[in-house]
């Protein structure tokens, strides 16, 4: 129907959970391709079972490599992203290591990392321990260090604190240096958790 009504229309793009994805078969997914379904944009949220469990994605970490994969089949692009912080100061090691582990498994076109934000979740953020500035940017240094795959990778969103972008592995060692360079500061406003009420990038 869009299609019809929009003959000069070049492409269609969507939001998609895994379990979505994985209700159609190739042949499916081929025909919306066919019909300039271009891209899906997929929150991954963690690569971490337990901490998917913990804030009820409604997937684990398999279903969303099937459903990565299976894009990949079709031909359709998959813009990824993932939460720093999610799981606060209990999670983080895990949290970095499962879902640099997804991304690598899943190869996806596009990867970006956005920061968890206090607003609406209030309840959510009762259940963890924040993680300070200092150490979200550890996080992200930890996830970036990890990865191994070819992508466009950003953490410029507005809940991020230091914006970090490049083309993976082209500028993997120029990011990683920009963190370094951000963790070997010693101002003590890096080890506050963040305010995200007018929050400035550092």
């Amino acid at each position: 129907m869009i299609n019809e009504n929009f003959p000069n229309l070049q492409r269609i793009t969507s939001y998609a959970t895994a379990n979505g994805v994985l209700k159609y078969n190739l042949k499916q997914l081929k025909e919306l391709k066919e019909n300039k379904l271009k891209m899906f944009y997929m929150g991954l949220e963690s690569g971490n079972n337990e901490l998917l469990k913990f804030v009820n994605k409604g997937n684990d970490a398999n279903q969303f490599i099937e459903a990565g994969r299976l894009l990949k089949e079709a031909q359709i692009k998959n813009s990824v992203t993932a939460i720093l912080g999610l799981g606060g100061k209990e999670f983080t090691k895990r949290h970095a290591r499962d879902t640099a582990d997804v991304i690598n498994n899943v190869c996806p076109e596009y990867f970006s990392l956005l920061t968890l934000i206090i607003g609406g979740n209030e309840k959510y953020i009762k259940k963890i321990d924040l993680l300070s500035r200092r150490e979200i940017f550890q996080e992200l240094f930890s996830i970036i260090k990890e990865l191994d795959i070819k992508t466009i990778f950003r953490s410029n969103h507005v809940s991020n604190i230091v914006p970090v972008n490049g083309t993976l592995p082209k500028d993997k060692d120029k990011m990683l240096h920009t963190l370094e360079l951000v963790l070997l500061d010693d101002d003590p406003w890096l080890d506050r958790v963040p305010q995200h009420e007018g929050e400035m990038h550092y």
